[in-house]
């Protein structure tokens, strides 16, 4: 890994953008055909943005989360130890307390039972809430540095990676640890994830082994791998183009590949320096990309498979996440303190 990276890079670099849910057979040649050459490394235009919306949250936030059914954005403060829940409109509902020294990174949103968790890298522990509510704390000696959470369709359980120690997967439910899913490939431990509706596969990827690896989703069994860039993070899932999407820290660009059968590498996009995050809109069919060293966020066609445009304006963009209720894309700006709507 890069020894210029930042405390805070380092840590928000382990984060996971939520994936919508589709199914596909058949991927367009013409599509795959057009991801073989990587764009330009500079984008067509940069936009700033005149009279930006911004929400106030605490210090240095991580990857919220959004709530379908309160229709309410869940934001993980890194730096202040809490979490701000915020309306669509940025009304700000509550600050939901957590323990001294905590440090939330990231959010999961449990469709099963309408809770979120949260996970905090500094206590190594995982929080569960309901509404406005803590409900639930994971003693910390049952976790090993918890980190970018997901959340499994097919078990009903949220999938928790470890990023330090022994290399696992750890599978939660309710208030309870269902499995932990040791992983001897390789000596880094299994950092951000996500679930491919298409290939109904677990995505990990792993940040020493350059490369994303292909889990059963029932079983957790390894299925595959394929190679990536250099120092692999965050990943999100196209549910138009049904492809994948990570992002590479120290290569600063975004592979994009599929993970049905034995996988294949489409190519690789340049954005910005540092990107930590990635996530995917439906509604314009494009993917964000928050390059932290940077200070920007790239924005990919789907279609066209080009970065025309970075948006800037941010001072470390980290964490993002896709509104369904209004439809809109939000970052999560650290040393703003605030959460932008896009």
């Amino acid at each position: 890994m890069s020894s210029r990276r930042s405390t805070g890079a380092s840590r928000r670099r382990i984060w996971i953008a939520a994936s919508s849910v589709a199914l596909i057979a058949v991927v367009s040649a013409v599509l795959a055909a057009a991801l073989a050459t990587p764009s330009a490394s500079t984008p067509d235009r940069f936009v700033t943005f005149a009279n930006p919306t911004s929400c106030p949250v605490g210090y240095d936030p991580g990857v919220p989360a959004f709530n379908p059914v309160n229709h309410d954005l869940y934001v993980p403060n890194t730096g202040s130890g809490n979490v701000t829940v915020l309306t669509p409109s940025c009304h700000s509902l509550a600050s939901i307390s957590l323990p001294v020294m905590a440090g939330p990174s990231a959010i999961v949103y449990d469709p099963a039972d309408n809770d979120l968790y949260v996970t905090d890298t500094y206590l190594g522990t995982v929080y569960v809430l309901h509404g406005l509510k803590l409900i639930h704390t994971f003693p910390s000696n049952q976790l090993d540095c918890p980190s970018a959470p997901a959340y499994d369709p097919i078990l009903g359980d949220v999938v928790v990676g470890s990023h330090c120690g022994s290399p696992q997967l750890i599978l939660l439910n309710g208030t309870s640890i269902v499995k932990h899913i040791g992983s001897t490939k390789i000596w880094s431990g299994p950092v951000p994830t996500v679930y491919d509706p298409t290939s109904k596969r677990f995505l990990v990827s792993y940040t020493s082994g350059d490369n994303v690896t292909f889990y059963n989703a029932s079983t957790f069994k390894v299925l595959g791998s394929i190679p990536v860039g250099t120092d692999p993070g965050a990943i999100a899932y196209d549910s138009h183009n049904h492809f994948d999407y990570v992002v590479n820290y120290d290569t600063r660009n975004v592979t994009i590949f599929s993970s049905v059968g034995a996988g294949r590498n489409h190519g690789s996009l340049n954005v910005g320096s540092g990107p930590v995050s990635i996530a995917y809109s439906p509604k314009t069919e494009e993917i964000y990309v928050a390059n932290s060293e940077s200070a920007n966020v790239s924005v990919i066609n789907g279609t066209t498979l080009k970065t025309p445009i970075a948006l800037s304006s941010f001072a470390t963009p980290d964490g993002l996440v896709y509104d369904a209720t209004t439809l809109k894309m939000y970052v999560a700006d650290g040393q703003h303190a605030q959460i932008v709507r896009l």
